[in-house]
């Protein structure tokens, strides 16, 4: 596989174990187009805020053609993971600080949440890509797991949340919010229990919704805008997390451009109200997002698609042989700094562990 990963310069790999793309698990060789069908294509979109005005920007996106595809191919045999645990870029001291000024913001009514980062970096001289992750993934065997190649860069993207979902006129977004480490709800029979009814967990969750409800509401049919589950659990390999279902049907004739415009970047990842909550994200935050919290997608047709969340991903510069990892929680009135910041560690140990 490694030269493969030479040859080609940009392709994606789905995984084969609990997947739940609209296509098959192999591998994809493609190629970047500037003349967008959504058909037969995948799509790339880093976190961007354009304006207030327009958060989405279409030339952001990277388009890329299906050229060719690979159903069988052989792993590393006796691949082990390498130790890639690093320190995030703010301690805990420093990531008061900066709680605190957001605290600020809500308290005076700007934003009543947010979604707050932190990035983890390091350095490693080499990795084999596809067999890295396919071992990463069996630990987390989250259901919109993708291994993508960007010329110099790759994505190991373990995210178990759906941006948007198209089923003909259909329309679907899930967010997630809240995390329960499995191994507490192993040792601690009330555990499951204290986190569905956690009333701070379900205020984070119902606040993502609605935003996702306005969201979709500028796009859809008129009485067609539908929470479909509030407040559901979703149980991973190592992880609990709670998460809903908003749905709508939209205008046959609707384009992507338009959907996208309404709805990216995906509510979970902002904050509420979405705007004001990005403009707060930029004052606080000291990296750029890049690709964490964008999205990937595939396209079968216009009208059969699937896009993700890049969360828990893992990103690696071939050529500087570095990585960063992202991790965040949402911050409303009632959240603690230090069971926040913790939130993120979790989300960065559940990878790497």
């Amino acid at each position: 596989m490694k030269l493969l990963s030479e040859a080609y310069p940009y392709w994606a790999y789905i995984p084969k174990e609990e997947h739940a793309w609209n296509t098959s698990a192999g591998l994809y060789m493609l190629s970047p187009t500037q003349e967008p069908t959504f058909t037969k294509e995948f799509i790339v979109i880093p976190y961007h805020f354009h304006s207030r005005e327009s958060l989405f920007d279409k030339h952001h996106c990277r388009h890329f053609k299906i050229e060719n595809y690979l159903n069988e191919f052989e792993l590393t045999p006796g691949y082990r993971t390498p130790n890639l645990y690093a320190e995030p870029n703010l301690s805990f001291e420093e990531y008061k600080n900066k709680f605190a000024f957001i605290k600020s913001k809500l308290q005076r009514g700007d934003i009543y949440e947010m979604n707050f980062c932190m990035e983890f970096k390091g350095h490693y001289e080499s990795i084999d890509p596809i067999s890295l992750f396919a071992l990463w993934h069996l630990k987390s065997q989250a259901p919109y797991s993708i291994l993508f190649r960007l010329d110099n860069i790759l994505l190991l993207c373990f995210s178990p949340e759906l941006f948007l979902e198209r089923k003909q006129n259909t329309l679907i977004t899930r967010p997630i919010k809240g995390t329960l480490k499995k191994i507490q709800a192993q040792t601690d029979p009330h555990a499951i229990r204290a986190f569905i009814s956690s009333e701070k967990e379900r205020t984070e969750n119902a606040m993502a919704v609605d935003v996702a409800r306005n969201d979709f509401s500028r796009i859809a049919l008129r009485s067609s805008l539908r929470v479909s589950e509030l407040f559901a659990i979703k149980e991973l390999k190592n992880i609990i997390q709670m998460y809903s279902t908003v749905e709508c049907e939209i205008p046959p004739g609707i384009n992507w451009f338009e959907i996208l415009s309404a709805t990216f970047p995906m509510a979970s990842m902002t904050g509420a109200p979405k705007v004001s909550a990005m403009e707060v994200i930029r004052q606080t935050e000291d990296f750029n997002r890049g690709y964490y919290s964008g999205s990937i997608g595939i396209f079968q047709s216009p009208e059969n698609a699937t896009l993700n969340v890049v969360i828990r991903t893992l990103e690696y510069d071939l050529h500087k042989c570095e990585w960063r990892f992202c991790a965040g929680s949402a911050v409303t009135w009632k959240s603690e700094a230090e069971k926040e910041y913790e939130e993120c560690l979790l989300k960065m140990k559940s990878i790497f562990e």
